[in-house]
């Protein structure tokens, strides 16, 4: 069985492959090559503006203006027809505003006491962009103005209705909701009007907040969750490979049928969960072959789980992304086939036990090139490790007999190291490699005869 048969192997599992499973790392990218903060869904959401304006040039005057409000938000971007975009999302929330003044004449005496109180619905104003949407309120304001001068005092009573518009950017955003900054044209045009006076201007928090809300019936990204969480049917053998190609199919789906403003959203948990899955598999794999010195059957019983998880990333699309998790699976193979060819070098194992390995190459099923590669890699430079040091081992046998005047043919240290050293040299000429050191200095010591 040379490496040449191996690969035909490999290539035979691969033809027998569903198709696109050759493309081993189609899922190390997104979907979306720009970030969407705000997703579909339904969201409960606050807001606040605030502005403090301040002038002490003859008469004292402070004024702050707070605005703020709750409001739902249904992102709905819907589909397109005939080129033209549904437009369905919508928001409903209000604004409730205050106004505190105070200004004061020193020298005259005089003194002015402002309390307003506003309402007004908040409503959509355009479409709900990736990272922004936009809001106006008919604002109706009333209160009273106190104004005190020369020991008399009158109250006037006041009212107004005008239209404010909010701007609202989303500074970060996921799955689960978005925040960001609150902007009005109409509020920065009175701070600049007030800045043109001299008068000296205070802003406060001018920010907002959502959370997603479970709608009736579950949206979308709980939806998702719930497919996530659910397992490929136990009891079978290939579990690990049922359970790749489920995670396969939903990662395609994200990209190809889930709304361009979900992707993004639905593709953080998916790289969340598979993360975490193939981690512990991976972990346990690493741990289950660590150190092991067992026989032949539980070697192998471990080696196929191991490459079943190497196997899996392939299957998902996550081959060239998963060098870590790769890693530690491969540093822990590599270390059992060690041991396990040291026993079959020291006679203790038969070496067509490394053969099966390689007949039973199909385990590997569909895989990429590069754990192909590394299968042959990984056994192959153990077994030249341990050729070169039986045969170190051999060599120093024999120096050692010769310096002590012994004739190293009948000196059992020496055909005992000799024994050792060629079993291991044949288990790596069978594997592909073309080594004869140990034939080549047990002929120079008149071994044969």
């Amino acid at each position: 069985m040379n490496l040449l048969l191996l690969r035909h192997l490999l290539l035979l599992g691969c033809l027998l492959a569903p198709l696109g499973a050759e493309d081993y790392s189609r899922h190390c990218k997104g979907p979306n090559p720009t970030e969407v903060l705000i997703a579909d869904g339904t969201y409960k959401g606050t807001w606040e503006v605030g502005v403090t304006f301040r002038q002490a040039i003859g008469a004292t005057m402070t004024q702050t203006f707070k605005a703020g409000g709750d409001f739902t938000l249904k992102v709905d971007r819907g589909t397109y027809s005939m080129g033209m975009a549904a437009n369905l999302s919508k928001l409903e929330g209000e604004m409730r505003s205050s106004t505190v003044m105070q200004w004061t004449v020193p020298a005259a005496g005089a003194q002015a006491d402002q309390k307003l109180e506003g309402f007004g619905w908040l409503k959509l104003d355009g479409e709900v962009s990736g990272s922004r949407f936009k809001a106006k309120s008919e604002h109706s304001t009333s209160g009273q103005l106190s104004v005190t001068a020369s020991l008399a005092s009158r109250t006037t009573s006041q009212s107004f209705s005008n239209s404010m518009s909010l701007d609202f950017v989303a500074d970060q955003g996921n799955c689960e909701g978005a925040s960001g900054r609150v902007l009005s044209d109409t509020l920065t045009e009175s701070i600049n009007m007030a800045k043109r006076a001299g008068v000296s201007v205070e802003l406060q928090a001018w920010t907002w907040r959502m959370a997603r809300e479970q709608e009736e019936g579950g949206d979308r990204i709980q939806k998702f969750k719930e497919e996530l969480s659910k397992k490929a049917p136990t009891g079978i053998v290939r579990t690990r490979e049922a359970e790749a190609i489920r995670l396969g199919k939903l990662a395609d789906r994200i990209k190809k049928d889930e709304p361009e403003s979900l992707r993004e959203c639905l593709w953080l948990l998916w790289t969340e969960h598979i993360t975490q899955q193939y981690q512990a598999w991976a972990q346990e794999d690493a741990q289950s072959l660590k150190g092991y010195q067992g026989d032949w059957s539980g070697l192998r019983q471990r080696i196929v789980r191991a490459l079943e998880t190497l196997r899996s990333l392939s299957l998902l699309g996550q081959d060239e992304c998963t060098a870590g998790v790769q890693e530690k699976v491969w540093m822990a193979m590599q270390g059992a086939l060690s041991y396990h060819l040291d026993r079959m070098a020291r006679g203790q194992a038969p070496i067509n036990h490394l053969l099966k390995v390689l007949k039973e190459a199909q385990i590997l099923g569909t895989v990429s090139p590069a754990i192909e590669a590394r299968v042959e890699n990984a056994i192959q430079t153990q077994a030249k490790t341990q050729a070169d040091l039986t045969y170190n081992y051999f060599n120093s046998a024999a120096q050692a007999a010769k310096g002590a005047k012994r004739v190293p043919a009948k000196d059992p240290a020496v055909m005992e190291a000799f024994r050792t050293a060629l079993n291991a040299e044949k288990a790596a000429n069978i594997l592909g490699l073309e080594l004869r050191q140990t034939l080549d200095l047990a002929d120079s010591l008149g071994l044969f005869g």
